[in-house]
């Protein structure tokens, strides 16, 4: 099942940026895997893939480097309210100081200011990533709270549906959510929440 705007696609030189198909589900988690250590809800990978693609409060991106032919990032916007969506992006280490997270947030902020205009779009940043707390101080971008992390809020979803459909949650991911909420207990999981201007 593809969500309603998976025929978004932009070429932002030397990047293509568009969002994720069926298609990209291999490719999606090698990039994933270079990105990060796997967390063990990686795992359930059917699980999440299809909550990806099937999720009506989220869209998932990818940025393809031209030359390479390999996805080195990729970028979500999420409904995280009635009146706000979020703008988060990721790339891979050895494509980063190239500009292409910049490139891969531009196209995001326009696609979420085309596809929910009236929404206040955002950006949720870890509080120990500097180098991202830097780019946001310099983008202009206005503090507006502190919060949770994405990534919690997300897998709290996901449980919440999971279980209004009356579908068995994976050990692993109940294992990980507990870890993530004793994180959370400690203050580890906090984001800052910053307005992207207009």
């Amino acid at each position: 099942m593809m969500n309603s705007i998976s025929g978004i696609s932009k070429t932002s030189f030397p990047l293509i940026i568009r969002t994720v198909t069926e298609e990209d589900r291999e490719d999606f988690f090698a990039y994933k895997d270079r990105l990060e250590p796997r967390d063990s809800v990686l795992d359930s990978r059917d699980l999440l893939w299809d909550f990806s693609l099937q999720a009506e409060y989220q869209r998932q991106f990818i940025a393809i480097h031209m030359a390479d032919g390999v996805i080195v990032g990729d970028g979500v916007l999420f409904l995280c309210s009635d009146d706000e969506v979020e703008v988060g992006c990721s790339v891979l280490p050895e494509y980063r100081n190239r500009g292409y997270a910049a490139l891969l947030g531009k196209t995001l902020v326009e696609s979420a200011r085309e596809l929910y205009p009236g929404r206040k779009i955002v950006v949720k940043i870890q509080k120990d990533n500097a180098a991202s707390l830097r780019v946001a101080e310099k983008a202009g971008a206005a503090f507006l709270r502190t919060e949770d992390s994405l990534e919690l809020t997300a897998y709290r979803e996901m449980v919440r549906q999971l279980e209004e459909e009356n579908r068995n949650l994976p050990q692993d991911v109940r294992e990980m959510l507990k870890k993530k909420e004793k994180k959370l207990k400690a203050g580890e999981q906090a984001v800052y929440v910053f307005e992207v201007s207009t």
